[in-house]
């Protein structure tokens, strides 16, 4: 595979590798001095069919937090009385009506809320999706967190620090831990009986 690099708005072959640096596919010249003085003029060497480190490791934008909650309050209200309100929610998450509203606006523009101002709104059928995945989410980590022996007062605030951060296939291997622990309940008494002694 031949590289090249872009001399003065001519493409030339490189010559020798002798005095590069080889990382991932991408080679960085750190003194290259056989065709006379080449080093500092040269811009990026190019490997046909090699992705650039721009576009490698990327990966998809993950919903904020505030978004999170707003869409599961929503949900909740929702289910609650077949439509949510600014005031509502901002009770709801402590914060001041003027930040929901805003909030609010965005998701509509993101497609996961039917909203009119000055009037309830509901979810959209793909911010109905996100919000069960997040109702889901919560629920597996409850559930795990209570069936692990946490105190059940401390349970609510570890799930809020948590959720947010974790990865779909953690939570399906949480998942399957959930209904491991439930359908085998020896192996369940058997770890906390471990925990318990472990604590002393």
């Amino acid at each position: 595979m031949e590289a090249w690099t872009a001399f003065r708005g001519e493409r030339r072959p490189v010559p020798s590798f002798d005095n590069c640096f080889c990382q991932k596919h991408l080679f960085y010249l750190t003194n290259f001095e056989a065709t006379g003085g080449l080093a500092g003029d040269w811009r990026a060497w190019q490997f046909p069919g090699v992705p650039s480190s721009s576009t490698r490791h990327t990966r998809s934008p993950r919903r904020s937090e505030s978004t999170e909650d707003h869409l599961e309050r929503i949900q909740e209200l929702v289910e609650a009385k077949g439509y949510a309100r600014v005031s509502d929610i901002a009770e709801a998450l402590e914060l001041s009506r003027s930040t929901v509203s805003n909030m609010v606006r965005r998701l509509a523009a993101r497609g996961f809320v039917n909203y009119e101002r000055y009037r309830g709104f509901t979810l959209t059928a793909e911010g109905q999706a996100v919000a069960r995945h997040i109702t889901r989410r919560h629920r597996t980590l409850s559930d795990l967190l209570a069936l692990l022996g946490v105190a059940p007062e401390a349970v609510a605030d570890d799930v809020e620090d948590i959720e947010h951060h974790l990865r779909p296939q953690t939570l399906r291997v949480f998942e399957s831990l959930v209904e491991f622990l439930r359908n085998h309940p020896a192996a369940h008494r058997q770890f906390l009986e471990f925990h318990r002694k472990r604590e002393g």
